[in-house]
């Protein structure tokens, strides 16, 4: 993750496109919790649910039990960029703001 993702929110959208895949179908889930949630905690916990997801199918015994959930982070991103607008939004963090023009974005 870097600074610019920091400063993201993901929020669900009202009436979302049916999710296709399994990074799709976890992240809707989570967000159907709460509806809104910071860029980086979504991202991470995601793919700890995807990684918990594979270990109970039998990961455990290959190289996934010893890199993590971090494996899945780069998909977990991917997806979350490529869905924008269809399944969720991704939105500047109000939080976040230090009145420079970068803000106005």
């Amino acid at each position: 993750m870097n600074k610019q993702t920091v400063s993201l929110r993901v929020r669900l959208i009202a009436n979302p496109a049916r999710p296709a895949t399994r990074i799709e179908r976890v992240s809707l889930a989570v967000l159907s919790e709460s509806s809104e949630a910071s860029f980086e905690a979504l991202v991470a916990r995601v793919a700890a649910e995807l990684y918990r997801e594979e270990i109970r199918r039998g990961a455990w015994a290959v190289d996934l039990g010893l890199l993590g959930s971090r494996l899945f982070v780069p998909d977990v991103v991917r997806s979350l960029d490529r869905y924008n607008g269809v399944l969720w939004e991704i939105l500047p963090n109000p939080e976040n703001k230090d009145g420079l023009l970068s803000d106005l974005r």
